[in-house]
């Protein structure tokens, strides 16, 4: 026996704030037992930006019963900030659907392609493998196990390249899998392989307030051509709202975008001069830097981040 077949999780709709599953969480997971108990090909699953995906992507594990799993993530934060979650099945947690007195599972953040046949046989320790498409393509001269997983989530699918979740998926080609998805089309046209199981509309996550509003405050710009002037306008209008909301109880923090990674420097200065503790984060910026930034957000030492696609 393994550890999701060893363990049960509860198929409970919401009943109180954080309690159970979202109807379209319910819908995704169900739809993922009816599809793979009709068809072989992969499973597309698509969930609104903000809806839950990742409760969907824990859950799924338990019920399709898999021996050992491997995520794919696009990224190394969110290879980083997936294998955390796991590590702690902290949403399934939240949401009451996973008994306090169940263990939790051995979770491996995998960095670096494995070389030898040796490096791949340490994955067989873990119940899930989380990894980015260039460490865990079955390319170069030692290739993993054909069953090493016999389940393979795709967070994010849109954005992990074609051809390795093609090799992937070749190779592996006795393991179910999911592609995990708020945006099923990629913007190089190439299809995301499989057929969709599930599809959870925005509109109906709108209606059952799965998200937080969006409140507009106006900043006053004297000149809109002047780009120093707005930036000015903009970054004195969120310095005053944080101060507010501060003030109002909440934990909040400033996320300014910025289209360069020069215009980003340069806007630090602007809120800095306003006061605002914030930092710079791109990527030029060294892993151990950007682990700073983010630890740093976390914890409060920093009102904000100015970024350029680092948190896309």
């Amino acid at each position: 026996m393994t550890y999701f077949v060893d363990h049960d999780i509860s198929l409970r709709p919401v009943e109180l704030p954080n309690t159970g599953f979202r109807p379209g969480q319910l819908g995704a997971l169900h739809s993922l037992l009816a599809h793979f108990s009709v068809h072989d090909e992969p499973a597309l699953v698509s969930l609104p930006t903000g809806y839950g995906k990742t409760a969907v992507m824990m859950a799924a594990p338990f019920l399709l019963r898999a021996r050992r799993v491997l995520i794919v993530a696009p990224t190394d934060a969110l290879r980083r900030q997936t294998a955390s979650h796991f590590k702690e099945l902290s949403t399934l947690r939240k949401l009451n659907v996973l008994g306090s007195d169940v263990p939790l599972p051995r979770v491996l953040s995998q960095t670096g392609k494995p070389r030898t046949a040796a490096d791949w046989s340490t994955f067989e320790n873990y119940d899930v493998i989380v990894s980015t498409p260039q460490s865990v393509s079955p390319t170069g001269a030692s290739l993993p196990p054909e069953a090493l997983y016999d389940l393979i989530l795709f967070d994010e699918a849109h954005h992990v390249p074609a051809a390795s979740w093609s090799e992937i998926l070749t190779h592996h080609k006795g393991a179910r899998a999911v592609f995990l998805t708020a945006t099923p089309f990629r913007r190089d046209r190439k299809t995301i392989p499989g057929r969709i199981a599930y599809w959870y509309p925005v509109l109906r996550a709108a209606r059952e307030n799965a998200f937080g509003r969006v409140s507009f405050r106006a900043a006053a710009v004297g000149n809109d051509r002047d780009d120093n002037e707005v930036d000015h306008a903009v970054a004195g209008a969120a310095v005053q709202q944080l101060a507010e909301d501060r003030r109002n109880g909440f934990d909040h923090r400033i996320f300014a975008r910025a289209a360069s990674i020069n215009a980003a420097k340069a806007l630090v200065e602007v809120y800095s001069a306003l006061g605002a503790r914030v930092r710079a984060i791109h990527s030029h910026a060294s892993q151990r830097t950007q682990d700073e930034i983010e630890a740093a957000l976390l914890d409060g030492s920093l009102d904000g981040v100015v970024c350029v696609d680092m948190f896309g």
